[in-house]
Protein backbone atom coordinates (compact mmCIF):
# COMPACT_ATOMS: atom_id res chain seq x y z
CA UNK A 1 0.00 0.00 0.00
CA UNK A 2 1.28 3.34 -0.80
CA UNK A 3 -0.02 6.12 1.40
CA UNK A 4 -2.09 8.98 -0.22
CA UNK A 5 -0.09 12.16 -0.98
CA UNK A 6 -2.29 15.26 0.86
CA UNK A 7 -4.95 16.94 -1.19
CA UNK A 8 -6.90 19.94 -0.55
CA UNK A 9 -6.96 21.91 2.52
CA UNK A 10 -6.09 18.71 4.27
CA UNK A 11 -1.97 18.33 4.45
CA UNK A 12 -1.06 14.50 5.71
CA UNK A 13 2.19 15.40 7.87
CA UNK A 14 4.25 11.76 7.78
CA UNK A 15 4.99 10.32 11.35
CA UNK A 16 8.69 10.86 12.46
CA UNK A 17 10.77 8.87 10.97
CA UNK A 18 13.76 6.76 12.47
CA UNK A 19 16.55 5.78 9.32
CA UNK A 20 17.56 2.75 8.77
CA UNK A 21 21.01 4.27 7.68
CA UNK A 22 23.08 3.87 10.51
CA UNK A 23 22.26 0.42 10.62
CA UNK A 24 23.45 -0.29 7.15
CA UNK A 25 25.84 2.70 6.40
CA UNK A 26 29.22 0.27 6.18
CA UNK A 27 27.71 -2.05 3.63
CA UNK A 28 28.52 -2.75 0.63
CA UNK A 29 25.12 -3.95 -0.31
CA UNK A 30 25.39 -4.56 -3.93
CA UNK A 31 28.73 -6.58 -4.01
CA UNK A 32 27.31 -8.68 -1.14
CA UNK A 33 23.68 -9.11 -2.95
CA UNK A 34 24.48 -10.58 -6.18
CA UNK A 35 25.88 -13.91 -6.74
CA UNK A 36 26.39 -13.86 -10.70
CA UNK A 37 26.78 -10.82 -13.07
CA UNK A 38 23.76 -9.05 -12.81
CA UNK A 39 24.21 -6.51 -9.74
CA UNK A 40 21.82 -4.04 -10.00
CA UNK A 41 18.58 -3.65 -12.27
CA UNK A 42 18.59 -1.51 -15.24
CA UNK A 43 16.85 2.03 -14.91
CA UNK A 44 13.81 2.94 -17.11
CA UNK A 45 13.67 6.53 -18.75
CA UNK A 46 11.71 7.61 -16.41
CA UNK A 47 14.07 5.92 -13.20
CA UNK A 48 11.64 4.06 -12.54
CA UNK A 49 13.09 0.08 -12.39
CA UNK A 50 12.40 -2.20 -14.68
CA UNK A 51 10.84 -5.55 -14.44
CA UNK A 52 12.98 -8.67 -14.66
CA UNK A 53 12.20 -11.98 -14.30
CA UNK A 54 12.38 -13.53 -10.49
CA UNK A 55 16.11 -13.81 -9.49
CA UNK A 56 16.87 -16.14 -6.38
CA UNK A 57 19.89 -13.63 -5.76
CA UNK A 58 17.81 -10.81 -4.76
CA UNK A 59 15.85 -9.48 -2.04
CA UNK A 60 12.00 -9.14 -2.79
CA UNK A 61 9.60 -6.14 -1.55
CA UNK A 62 6.21 -7.91 -1.56
CA UNK A 63 2.71 -6.48 -0.81
CA UNK A 64 -0.75 -8.43 -0.85
CA UNK A 65 -3.74 -6.94 -0.29
CA UNK A 66 -7.16 -8.67 1.33
CA UNK A 67 -9.87 -8.93 -1.13
CA UNK A 68 -11.47 -5.27 -2.12
CA UNK A 69 -9.25 -3.92 0.91
CA UNK A 70 -11.35 -5.27 3.86
CA UNK A 71 -10.42 -4.62 6.77
CA UNK A 72 -9.99 -8.65 7.12
CA UNK A 73 -6.64 -8.23 9.27
CA UNK A 74 -7.62 -6.22 11.64
CA UNK A 75 -7.77 -8.40 14.94
CA UNK A 76 -5.21 -10.25 16.57
CA UNK A 77 -6.26 -14.05 16.20
CA UNK A 78 -6.65 -13.56 12.19
CA UNK A 79 -2.76 -11.46 12.41
CA UNK A 80 -1.61 -14.83 14.05
CA UNK A 81 -2.86 -17.39 11.39
CA UNK A 82 -0.66 -14.79 8.91
CA UNK A 83 2.46 -14.79 11.05
CA UNK A 84 2.29 -18.37 11.73
CA UNK A 85 2.01 -19.04 7.72
CA UNK A 86 4.97 -16.99 7.27
CA UNK A 87 6.51 -18.94 10.29
CA UNK A 88 6.18 -22.07 8.88
CA UNK A 89 7.42 -21.07 5.81
CA UNK A 90 10.86 -19.60 6.79
CA UNK A 91 11.01 -22.75 9.29
CA UNK A 92 10.50 -25.04 5.97
CA UNK A 93 13.18 -23.54 4.00
CA UNK A 94 10.81 -21.80 1.70
CA UNK A 95 12.14 -18.78 1.93
CA UNK A 96 14.19 -15.74 4.43
CA UNK A 97 12.21 -13.62 6.17
CA UNK A 98 14.09 -10.61 7.11
CA UNK A 99 11.14 -7.75 7.24
CA UNK A 100 7.47 -7.85 7.95
CA UNK A 101 4.10 -5.62 8.56
CA UNK A 102 0.61 -7.04 9.08
CA UNK A 103 -1.43 -4.13 8.72
CA UNK A 104 -5.68 -4.20 8.43
CA UNK A 105 -5.62 -4.91 5.06
CA UNK A 106 -2.61 -5.92 4.08
CA UNK A 107 1.00 -6.82 4.37
CA UNK A 108 4.54 -6.02 3.32
CA UNK A 109 7.41 -8.10 3.30
CA UNK A 110 11.14 -8.41 2.54
CA UNK A 111 12.58 -11.80 1.64
CA UNK A 112 14.90 -13.99 -0.33
CA UNK A 113 13.56 -16.81 -1.97
CA UNK A 114 15.06 -19.63 -4.29
CA UNK A 115 15.40 -22.06 -7.65
CA UNK A 116 13.46 -24.68 -6.02
CA UNK A 117 10.71 -22.28 -4.00
CA UNK A 118 10.15 -19.54 -6.19
CA UNK A 119 8.22 -16.22 -5.29
CA UNK A 120 5.39 -16.83 -7.45
CA UNK A 121 5.08 -20.55 -5.54
CA UNK A 122 5.59 -19.22 -2.03
CA UNK A 123 3.10 -16.53 -2.71
CA UNK A 124 0.49 -18.91 -4.28
CA UNK A 125 0.59 -21.44 -1.26
CA UNK A 126 0.91 -18.74 1.52
CA UNK A 127 -2.49 -17.22 -0.15
CA UNK A 128 -4.31 -20.11 -0.89
CA UNK A 129 -3.22 -21.39 3.25
CA UNK A 130 -4.00 -18.67 4.58
CA UNK A 131 -7.20 -17.86 2.88
CA UNK A 132 -8.63 -21.19 3.79
CA UNK A 133 -7.47 -20.66 7.59
CA UNK A 134 -9.30 -17.41 7.80
CA UNK A 135 -12.46 -18.28 6.01
CA UNK A 136 -12.41 -21.30 8.40
CA UNK A 137 -12.34 -19.07 11.81
CA UNK A 138 -15.08 -16.78 10.20
CA UNK A 139 -16.84 -19.95 10.16
CA UNK A 140 -16.14 -20.91 13.22
CA UNK A 141 -16.98 -17.63 15.02
CA UNK A 142 -20.33 -17.60 13.20
CA UNK A 143 -18.99 -14.53 11.76
CA UNK A 144 -22.12 -14.40 8.92
CA UNK A 145 -21.38 -10.46 7.86
CA UNK A 146 -18.00 -11.29 7.08
CA UNK A 147 -18.52 -14.42 5.49
CA UNK A 148 -21.38 -13.14 2.98
CA UNK A 149 -18.87 -10.65 1.77
CA UNK A 150 -15.91 -13.38 1.28
CA UNK A 151 -18.85 -15.48 -0.30
CA UNK A 152 -20.31 -12.78 -2.52
CA UNK A 153 -16.68 -12.16 -3.74
CA UNK A 154 -15.67 -15.40 -4.33
CA UNK A 155 -18.77 -15.73 -6.70
CA UNK A 156 -17.77 -13.09 -9.15
CA UNK A 157 -14.56 -15.09 -9.76
CA UNK A 158 -16.64 -18.83 -9.30
CA UNK A 159 -14.99 -19.63 -6.05
CA UNK A 160 -16.43 -20.62 -2.89
CA UNK A 161 -15.09 -17.62 -1.25
CA UNK A 162 -12.55 -14.95 -2.32
CA UNK A 163 -9.61 -13.47 1.36
CA UNK A 164 -7.10 -12.22 -0.75
CA UNK A 165 -7.07 -9.48 -4.06
CA UNK A 166 -5.56 -11.18 -7.02
CA UNK A 167 -1.60 -11.40 -7.24
CA UNK A 168 0.76 -9.16 -5.51
CA UNK A 169 3.28 -6.86 -6.12
CA UNK A 170 6.95 -7.90 -5.87
CA UNK A 171 9.92 -5.22 -6.52
CA UNK A 172 13.47 -6.63 -6.35
CA UNK A 173 15.47 -4.77 -3.92
CA UNK A 174 17.97 -3.21 -6.11
CA UNK A 175 20.56 -0.75 -3.95
CA UNK A 176 21.39 -0.39 -0.33
CA UNK A 177 18.68 3.27 -0.45
CA UNK A 178 15.80 1.05 -1.58
CA UNK A 179 16.17 -1.64 0.94
CA UNK A 180 16.86 1.69 3.81
CA UNK A 181 13.76 3.47 2.25
CA UNK A 182 10.83 0.12 2.48
CA UNK A 183 12.34 -0.49 5.79
CA UNK A 184 11.56 2.61 6.90
CA UNK A 185 8.55 2.53 5.11
CA UNK A 186 7.37 -0.93 6.49
CA UNK A 187 7.85 -0.12 10.50
CA UNK A 188 6.72 3.28 10.31
CA UNK A 189 2.97 2.25 8.32
CA UNK A 190 1.06 1.58 11.64
CA UNK A 191 2.28 4.86 12.81
CA UNK A 192 0.80 6.48 9.56
CA UNK A 193 -2.17 9.53 9.98
CA UNK A 194 -4.34 7.18 7.91
CA UNK A 195 -3.89 4.24 10.52
CA UNK A 196 -2.70 5.68 14.14
CA UNK A 197 -2.40 2.11 15.20
CA UNK A 198 0.47 3.02 17.28
CA UNK A 199 2.82 6.11 18.28
CA UNK A 200 6.41 4.43 17.89
CA UNK A 201 6.76 1.69 15.04
CA UNK A 202 8.17 -0.68 17.72
CA UNK A 203 5.11 -0.45 19.80
CA UNK A 204 3.46 -2.49 17.05
CA UNK A 205 3.51 -6.29 17.84
CA UNK A 206 2.98 -6.88 13.98
CA UNK A 207 5.73 -6.58 12.68
CA UNK A 208 9.86 -6.28 12.69
CA UNK A 209 10.41 -2.97 14.00
CA UNK A 210 11.10 -3.77 17.73
CA UNK A 211 13.72 -6.51 16.49
CA UNK A 212 15.55 -3.60 14.02
CA UNK A 213 15.01 -0.56 16.15
CA UNK A 214 15.87 -1.96 19.88
CA UNK A 215 16.89 -5.60 19.33
CA UNK A 216 13.18 -7.18 21.09
CA UNK A 217 12.28 -10.59 19.68
CA UNK A 218 9.70 -10.75 16.92
CA UNK A 219 6.48 -12.27 17.66
CA UNK A 220 7.97 -14.68 15.23
CA UNK A 221 11.62 -15.27 14.64
CA UNK A 222 12.98 -13.40 11.51
CA UNK A 223 16.71 -13.32 9.79
CA UNK A 224 18.62 -10.74 10.43
CA UNK A 225 19.19 -8.91 6.98
CA UNK A 226 21.92 -7.25 9.19
CA UNK A 227 23.69 -10.44 9.07
CA UNK A 228 22.95 -11.37 5.47
CA UNK A 229 24.40 -9.02 4.42
CA UNK A 230 27.74 -9.01 6.66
Amino acid sequence: MVSKKPTGNNPVTPAPRRSATAAFACLDYVSRLAAGSQTLRERGWNGMPVKLNFNPDYLYFVTTTAVKQTHLFRRDVIKRIIVDSLHHLRTTGKMKLFVFVIMPNHIHIIALFSKEHTLSDVMRDFKKFTARQIYRHFQAEGNTRVLDVLKREGESVKQAYKVWEDGYDARDVYSIEFLQQKMDYIHHNPCQPQWKLVETPEEYLWSTAGFYFNGKPCVIPIDDVREFLA
